[in-house]
């Protein structure tokens, strides 16, 4: 993300490809990612076919959109298909900032402290906490 999120906001186009992770040996339980998809929309980007194996998905927000929220954060949209799909969902922000949104039923021990939503956490700069 840290690479294709200036070119997102530069463009002011999305950008984002899906987690998947690795079922084979000598790989097996390691992560790689799609290359990233835009359809040069400001407000959404096309994910590819998910598979099996994925288990999550990463995006930027361009540097304005519209719609149900702050380009800053996780849309509703966002959080409602992490939460529907079970991923954990990365962002990278117009400002920099790379967030991870964790559903509900993936945190440890059923916690939420949010009855409706997940978690949302900032990272480092293009650095995805990927365990």
């Amino acid at each position: 993300m840290a690479q294709y999120n200036p070119i997102s906001i530069a463009k002011n186009s999305e950008y984002g490809g899906l987690i998947n992770r690795i079922p084979n040996e000598p790989y097996k339980g390691q992560y790689i990612y799609t290359y990233p998809n835009t359809n040069d929309n400001p407000d959404q980007v096309e994910y590819p076919e998910p598979c099996e194996n994925t288990v999550g998905t990463y995006h930027t927000h361009s540097a304005r959109i519209d719609g149900d929220g702050s380009p800053e954060y996780f849309s509703d949209t966002d959080m409602n298909l992490a939460d529907e799909k079970g991923w954990t969902f990365y962002l990278g922000t117009p400002e920099g900032r790379m967030k991870t949104y964790t559903p509900w039923k993936n945190r440890p021990n059923g916690t939420n402290p949010n009855p409706l939503k997940g978690a949302q956490t900032t990272t480092k700069p293009g650095y995805l906490p990927i365990k």
